[in-house]
């Protein structure tokens, strides 16, 4: 299903998106029908990309890109601490996904798309490496989609254990991330526990975060740490926090940990229903985000609407 409800927005962006999985049917399909609608702008990178689809699409080979030296420079001086050397730098950069993530970096383009074809850690290293905010650390959310609601679920992918700092960073950049898309956030800190009702290091790290966020002084509503049914349904919110300001009426959910967040937005999407739009990649310069190996093409085409709406 495709998010037609984010179509006139996305377009109002007029962005250029990069993809380098012109070889995959699925991306292909997705790339001609969001250049057809003039959804946004689908680039191509890659080398030897055959003639056929450089007459559909607009393609750029890294190898002989025109402004390579200029890339080039700027990736020796982002690894220097790295030690990264020149024979290193420009074999990667004739990698389409380092060549985005440089393109993107230098204002060239608004964020790149990829996956179908590669795991998450090909997918998302050359972002991590050029496109990341010196000392923070990235995280991702998941767009829950099911008719016409729509819910934030993060670190679903990347973080495994997020610190109590980390995941008050996670609600900020989820919070900013929902507000992209026209969601007002109200963010739930998930836990086993509800306000005290267990004790235990696991519980005091998700009550320091929320305390941590507290200190911030944020323009959302927030609350934790909260039990799931607590933060989603209203009569148990009553019940188990009367006094919280989420009641039961939460549409962003800060997970403790990847094992919780992996395994909530799955069970969410294979037995309640809901179509899960991502990994969306948060705490980047530009978006740069993933798609799972068994999407489909309207999955690349949401995931590529979200990654111009952020860029």
């Amino acid at each position: 299903m495709i998010l037609k409800d984010l179509i006139p927005k996305t377009k109002s962006r007029n962005a250029t998106i990069y993809f380098d999985e012109w070889h995959d049917e699925r991306v292909h399909k997705a790339v001609l029908y969001m250049k057809k609608n003039r959804i946004l702008n689908p680039v191509f990178l890659g080398t030897g990309i055959p003639e056929n689809i450089r007459k559909q699409v607009d393609c750029i080979d890294p190898v002989t890109f025109p402004e390579k030296e200029l890339l080039l420079k700027q990736m020796l001086h982002i690894r220097k601490r790295k030690n990264l050397v020149r024979n290193q730098a420009k074999k990667q950069l004739e990698e389409p996904l380092y060549f985005g993530a440089l393109l993107i970096r230098s204002g060239k383009g608004n964020g790149m798309v990829s996956g179908a074809t590669h795991t998450t850690a090909m997918t998302i290293l050359p972002a991590l490496k050029y496109l990341r905010y010196h000392r923070r650390k990235a995280s991702s959310y998941f767009l829950m989609v099911k008719e016409r609601k729509r819910l934030i679920f993060a670190d679903c992918a990347l973080q495994r254990n997020p610190s109590s700092s980390n995941l008050a960073q996670i609600a900020l950049d989820s919070a900013e991330s929902a507000k992209k898309i026209g969601i007002n956030p109200r963010v739930a800190f998930l836990s086993y526990s509800t306000h005290g009702s267990a004790y235990h290091l696991d519980v005091l790290k998700v009550r320091h975060a929320v305390h941590l966020l507290h200190r911030k002084n944020v323009n959302f509503v927030f609350d934790g740490e909260l039990q799931f049914d607590t933060a989603f349904v209203p009569s148990v919110a009553k019940k188990k926090a009367k006094n919280s300001p989420i009641q039961g009426d939460a549409n962003v959910f800060i997970f403790p940990n990847l094992d919780a967040g992996n395994i909530g937005y799955k069970i969410a999407e294979r037995m309640g229903g809901f179509i899960a739009v991502g990994p969306l990649v948060q705490g980047l310069r530009k978006p740069f985000n993933d798609l799972s190996r068994g999407c489909s093409w309207e999955d690349v085409v949401n995931t590529a609407m979200m990654t111009a709406i952020d860029g």
